[in-house]
């Protein structure tokens, strides 16, 4: 019984106040919430009961702490520059060698463009004439440029003279001269001449001064249409750049110069873009109109070239032109296998393939209309005459196929391994050469080295792949991806070819099956039982289809090893789960699953094919039912007999309907 004395009262106190105590808020956070200010105040507190009082009232959610972004090394180094096909290409390539076979992708990664209308993109400010430039010999000159005329010799002056506009330049002691319609070579020429003859003893030089400024009017499809103020050396290609260029509506082909009302030039600028060719180009004139009509004829060139892009046509009638205006086919490209969507007459879309075509030469000649698409795909991306190695091995890898080559040519000894490698056993996925399906070859890595072109070293075909594993490393994880693509293959009444392995093996979990390996075979695989596994019992758990019902046969690996090739080492059905118990531990969670599905296909007035044992056993509980299972085989599937059994005599209990 509890005394309530005076010291109890003052351990009470005591408690009291350091309860308080502990729940009083710091200084600082109080001086936050009310109006407390201590004596002596810091500057962090100071601020943060400040920040308390001026934020609003209210229940707004508090902001979300920033979290600090890393930039890699990698991403800060990155280039600017957009990447060129080929350089795509190449980083695709760069990874580990694959033997995988991708699908045809016929749907365009990316949107086609226009091709050439980005050379407009930067539009200048302003359109002031550019000066300080040579002035070409051909030059014509007109009103309003000025000429330096030097004199040296037996007289030394300088002229300057501007054309007026009669087109004429007044030179002192020589008078009107026409030189409008002249050029600067013809005009250098004549006044040399002039003084050379008019003033003995002296020598003409005579140059460019300041050149006149004339008016131009873009029409048509571009950018900013009207009067423009440029300079005299100005050409068709110059006033475009300066002035905004063609709209997307516009022919990049057919910009005609328009002079006197007369078209006296045609400027094609995929002479410039595609051939860097601008012999075409033509100076303008005073009054001088371009005028830019609607695009033309185009195709769509699509897929594996160089130059993706909407092309306008302008004589170029086959496939081969169309190609050289793309910059070419791409190393991946399969022009026999590319094809052209094309409009027909009556409005429907059709496609014309090149699979009748005899050569290359005669795809390239295949004609091309208004509004075709030409779809170039690629090549199969797969690898032929090929063998690989991969895992614990010195040098994986892809490995030229030669007629007769076997496992120990890529791996004559153990020098080729890698230390921790499972010399006991190796995977091989086999292409099946009719059905395309995945094939699976256990390999017994010893066996082949000491004994090379024997029966036990396996005669390889053309893109096997071979895997050497690492025994300190998941089976099931190196696996994985075999696995994955066995079940995929997989349909109703063809179950994957996967094993599972449960239990006292070294190596759990769902591995790829070969065709008619045993019960050995697959053991094997898994890294062979541990030790402690029961060697006299073991399950067999297969599922039948289509009709999914369970059957379940037992083993024994003693048996098994004496006779490898008698019916005691079963063959192992796809789909097929193996049970090895180990012989200190129990064995009715590890099949818990499989009773169930035992217990739930017994249909109504048939007996569940289980069986019970219990007393001195070792593992006691329920067990399948084997057909022509007898006491004694029961006695092993529970591990024997204990200790303290009796041993002599047993009793057996039996429910009939």
């Amino acid at each position: 019984m509890f005394t309530y004395s005076h010291t109890n009262r003052s351990i009470i106190r005591a408690a009291i106040l350091l309860l308080a105590f502990c729940t009083i808020a710091p200084a600082e956070s109080r001086a936050a919430n009310d109006a407390y200010v201590p004596y002596i105040e810091s500057l962090q507190a100071m601020q943060q009961r400040a920040a308390a009082a001026a934020a609003p009232r209210g229940f707004d959610q508090p902001l979300p702490v920033a979290q600090p972004v890393s930039v890699s090394a990698e991403v800060l180094l990155a280039p600017a520059t957009e990447q060129s096909q080929l350089e795509v290409l190449a980083d695709a390539k760069r990874g580990p060698l694959s033997l995988a076979q991708t699908q045809q992708d016929q749907v365009l990664s990316t949107e086609l463009e226009l091709f050439g209308y980005d050379i407009f993109t930067q539009v200048p400010t302003t359109f002031a004439p550019v000066e300080g430039i040579p002035v070409p010999s051909n030059y014509v000159i007109g009103p309003g440029d000025s000429l330096t005329v030097q004199l040296f010799g037996k007289r030394n002056v300088e002229y300057r003279l501007v054309v007026t506009r009669e087109g004429d330049i007044l030179v002192p002691e020589y008078g009107p001269v026409k030189v409008a319609g002249l050029g600067f070579d013809e005009v250098e020429a004549l006044l040399t001449d002039g003084f050379k003859r008019r003033v003995i003893g002296a020598r003409a030089v005579v140059t460019m001064g300041q050149l006149r400024t004339i008016q131009i009017r873009l029409a048509g499809d571009v950018v900013q249409p009207g009067i423009y103020t440029v300079g005299g050396l100005s050409t068709l290609i110059d006033a475009l750049l300066t002035t905004g260029g063609v709209r997307e509506t516009g022919s990049l082909r057919n910009i005609q110069l328009v002079r006197g009302g007369k078209k006296v030039a045609m400027l094609d600028l995929y002479d410039l873009l595609l051939r860097g060719q601008s012999g075409r180009d033509q100076f303008l004139e005073h009054n001088d109109t371009i005028f830019v009509p609607p695009i033309g004829k185009v195709v769509y060139v699509g897929g594996e070239v160089q130059r993706p892009a909407i092309y306008e046509l302008r004589g170029e009638k086959s496939v081969g032109e169309v190609l050289a205006m793309a910059g070419g086919l791409l190393p991946t490209a399969s022009l026999r296998d590319s094809h052209i969507e094309r409009i027909q007459a009556d409005g429907f879309r059709t496609l014309v393939d090149f699979a009748t075509a005899a050569s290359e030469d005669a795809v390239r000649r295949t004609g091309i209309a208004n509004g075709d698409f030409l779809r170039v795909l690629p090549l199969e991306d797969q690898l032929q005459n090929v063998v690989l190695l991969d895992g614990l091995v010195e040098r994986p890898g892809g490995y030229q196929f030669r007629a007769g080559m076997r496992v120990s040519d890529l791996l004559p000894d153990v020098e080729a391994l890698l230390p921790g490698a499972d010399v006991d056993v190796a995977l091989v996925k086999r292409e099946q050469k009719h059905t395309l399906r995945t094939e699976i070859v256990y390999v017994n890595l010893l066996e082949a080295m000491a004994e090379p072109g024997s029966a036990v070293d396996l005669l390889l075909q053309p893109r096997d792949e071979i895997t050497v594993f690492n025994l300190s490393q998941s089976r099931e994880a190196a696996v994985a991806d075999v696995v994955r693509e066995l079940n995929v293959q997989a349909t109703d009444a063809r179950p994957a070819r996967v094993v599972q392995l449960n239990g006292a093996v070294r190596f759990s979990g769902v591995m790829p099956l070969q065709s008619e390996a045993r019960l050995l075979d697959v053991l094997a695989f898994g890294g062979g039982p541990v030790s402690g596994a029961d060697t006299h019992y073991g399950l067999i758990v297969r599922t039948l289809h289509p009709s999914s019902r369970v059957e379940v046969a037992s083993f024994s690996l003693a048996s098994a090893r004496m006779d490898p090739t008698g019916e005691v080492n079963p063959i192992i059905e796809p789909g097929d789960r193996l049970y090895v118990f180990h012989e200190d531990k129990g064995r009715q969670s590890l099949i818990a699953s499989e009773l169930q599905q035992l217990r739930g296909q017994a249909g109504f007035g048939a007996e569940e094919k289980l069986v019970t044992v219990l007393g001195e056993v070792r593992h006691g509980g329920v067990y399948p039912l084997e057909p022509g299972m007898r006491a004694s085989d029961l006695l092993c599937t529970a591990g024997g007999l204990s200790r303290k059994a009796n041993g002599v005599t047993a009793q057996l209990s039996r429910v009939t309907y």
